[in-house]
């Protein structure tokens, strides 16, 4: 207790006896605790403080003082002789009190620190439970389609103390696929990919600054092209299915609801992996593997 000690400028030897009770919460985005003392020597035997700060490390020194003006009232006052009263200014007027207090009583033989505290957050604490996010992206893929290509996506969450669950949806930019034939010189088509991802996550390092996201996703979506280079140009499209993993962090900094993320994963494409358009014939084949990584910046709704 070096801080109280610090606060009162003497060893906690040398001071009197308090019973105290301390009840901390890191509730986002800020700490919260709730400071029980009990004194015999006191009116009300119990006392109860509320305390809030932006982050842990300020809410141990607002305890550490707490604690020290606790210790300070129980105390025994030293002797002195009573000072003279002005008749022209009166009786000094008292320190104003540096905490609000709420009064507890005591039933008849039971210790106050042994009663139940009835809450141990303020009453303005957030609800515990999953918190809601959105969060938008920008994305790169390699594999997909006929050459390196960059996407956007937007989505939402919820997410528990070791656990995200995810839904998005992205749009990947036309590629343009070339088809060397003798009989159609030129021919080409231009190939794009919508997809729709439910992902799941486990989060190992648990609610921190910074949350690290080991994810399992299912992708689904859908995979078009459209012939260039020729005089009648035809349109086809193809279902998209491929599982994929994904490794990623999210970086939030205290008492913010603001987080800037980075992914980098894995996706597997199912079925047939061949494009092909009348006339033209296979014009793209989607790899085995594909590669994705991505940036995002993600908002908790609470």
């Amino acid at each position: 207790m070096f801080q109280v000690e610090r606060a009162l400028g003497a060893s906690l030897a040398d001071t009197g006896k308090v019973h105290l009770q301390v009840h901390v919460a890191r509730v986002a985005p800020t700490a919260r605790a709730l400071l029980r003392i009990a004194d015999d020597g006191a009116e009300p035997a119990l006392s109860e403080r509320r305390l809030v700060a932006p982050d842990c490390e300020k809410l141990v020194d607002t305890l550490a003082v707490a604690i020290a003006l606790a210790i300070e009232a129980a105390a025994p006052p030293p002797e002195a002789t009573p000072p003279a009263v002005s008749a022209a200014t009166g009786p000094s007027s008292p320190e104003p009190a540096q905490f609000a207090t709420t009064p507890t009583p005591s039933p008849p033989g039971v210790s106050p620190l042994d009663q139940p505290t009835p809450e141990a957050l303020p009453p303005d604490a957030a609800p515990p439970g999953p918190i809601p996010h959105v969060f938008a992206r920008l994305l790169g893929d390699v594999g997909s389609l006929p050459a390196p290509a960059v996407g956007v996506g937007v989505g939402a969450g919820l997410s528990g103390s070791l656990w995200r669950a995810e839904l998005s949806g992205a749009l990947w930019g036309d590629r343009h696929a070339s088809l060397d034939s003798v009989s159609t010189p030129g021919a080409g088509a231009d190939v794009s990919l919508v997809t729709g991802t439910v992902g799941a996550c486990a989060l190992p390092l648990g609610e921190n600054s910074v949350q690290l996201a080991l994810c399992a996703s299912w992708e689904m979506g859908r995979l078009s092209g459209v012939g260039t280079g020729i005089t009648s140009p035809r349109r086809a499209s193809g279902l998209w299915l491929a599982p994929g993993i994904e490794a990623g962090f999210t970086w939030r900094p205290a008492a913010t609801r603001l987080g800037i993320g980075a992914r980098l994963g894995a996706f597997a494409p199912l079925g047939q992996r061949e494009f092909f358009l009348e006339r033209l014939g296979t014009v793209h084949e989607v790899e085995s593997l594909v590669a994705r990584a991505g940036v995002s910046v993600d908002v908790a709704l609470r």
